[in-house]
């Protein structure tokens, strides 16, 4: 790698614990799929098309129509 910002971020790999991927070992599990509707939402809110709390609002109905503990 030649840009010394992701020989950085690379670098932290040397020193940090693994740790899970939420949206991919956990959300993912139900449909809708969180973790491919967190990636949507994420580029939704950069683009300008869906506020912050739009997006987070149609997460959550989401993860509430299928996971237990957030059901409504």
């Amino acid at each position: 790698m030649q840009d010394p910002l992701a020989q950085e971020f690379v670098s932290w790999r040397e020193s940090c614990e693994p740790t899970i991927r939420s949206t991919y070992q956990i959300l993912s599990r139900g449909t809708p799929n969180l973790e491919n509707e967190t990636w949507n939402a994420s580029a939704n809110v950069l683009t300008g098309t869906e506020t912050p709390e739009e997006a987070a609002a149609r997460l959550q109905e989401g993860l509430a129509s299928w996971y237990e503990p957030q059901k409504m």
